[in-house]
Formats: C-alpha cells, sequence, structure tokens
C-alpha cells in the first residue's frame, strides 16, 4: 500500500513538473492561454524573454555550480599535491 501512494505521489510531481514546464515554454514564446501575440511583437518579446532567461538561469545556476566544482578540484589538489 506504501509503495501505491508513494507512486502516486511521484507521478503527481513529475506531471506538475512537466505541466509548469509547458506553460513556462508557451509564455516565454508569447502564448498566454487563448491569446497570442502578434508576429512582430512575438518576436521581439521572444527575443527580449530568451535572452533574460538564459541570463538568469547562467547567473543563478551555472556560475555557481562551476564555482563550486573549482572548490572541488583546488581541494583535491591540495589533498593529492600538497
Amino acid at each position: 500500500m506504501a509503495q501505491v501512494i508513494k507512486d502516486f505521489v511521484i507521478y503527481v510531481v513529475v506531471e506538475n513538473v512537466l505541466a509548469a514546464l509547458y506553460h513556462s515554454y508557451r509564455f516565454l514564446n508569447g502564448r498566454f492561454g487563448k491569446k497570442v501575440l502578434r508576429q512582430p511583437y512575438k518576436k521581439i518579446w521572444q527575443v527580449v524573454m530568451w535572452t533574460l532567461f538564459i541570463y538568469l538561469f547562467s547567473t543563478k545556476v551555472v556560475f555557481p555550480i562551476l564555482d563550486w566544482w573549482q572548490g572541488v578540484v583546488n581541494y583535491m589538489n591540495y589533498v593529492i599535491w600538497g
């Protein structure tokens, strides 16, 4: 019984994450439910939103991971080479 509940919870979480990713992608491409931006505005919206998304993703996710990994490498060099 516990395994069934655990599987159901995992299913619900994965379903919600996929729905959030789907709607975020639609938002970044200028689609808001039944409303869609017109072509010249849509292109400007896409360029601005994707640029902002890439900037935020790189500064908030990628750079901290690279900084952490640099610390791991420095520590390994200290341990191995003294």
